[in-house]
């Protein structure tokens, strides 16, 4: 799947155009069972973004105005992860999601989805936690 994303949507921050949306993409977030896991098989340590490609996800964001249709991560922002009452479990995890924070505060989006949490819940009417539930948006993205 992981490759199979990449083909499709490009770099690992990218904005892409599906049909008539705008999509922005972010990889990332530690596996909390990597040390049962094997590095290269089913963990990958490349799964927490570095510095550069904090820097180039901005930069995308930047070119097209800071304006995308949908946003998808694999965790959400600080405050929404607060507000299902999540905490971080690291120093990269919170790194991550105070770098989505910001995304999520100078923006401009329709709809933000992230599965980390492995749950269906709508916080805001915006952020979409996913996991069993399959997401229809119409015509206008919502």
């Amino acid at each position: 799947m992981k490759n199979m994303m990449k083909e499709y949507l490009g770099n690992d921050y990218s904005n892409n155009h599906l049909r008539n949306f705008c999509l922005y993409w972010i990889k990332g977030l530690e596996c909390r069972d990597r040390y049962a896991r094997t590095e290269g098989v089913d963990w990958f340590p490349e799964e927490i973004p570095s510095r550069g490609e904090y820097e180039e996800g901005l930069d995308n964001l930047e070119k097209c105005g800071y304006r995308v249709d949908y946003i998808i991560t694999h965790t959400a922002p600080a405050e929404v992860a607060a507000a299902l009452g999540y905490g971080e479990e690291s120093l990269e995890e919170a790194a991550l999601r105070r770098y989505l924070q910001q995304i999520a505060e100078e923006a401009e989006y329709n709809l933000w989805f992230f599965g980390h949490f492995h749950e269906d819940e709508v916080i805001e009417d915006v952020f979409i936690a996913m996991y069993d539930e399959i997401v229809v948006v119409d015509q206008d993205g919502r």
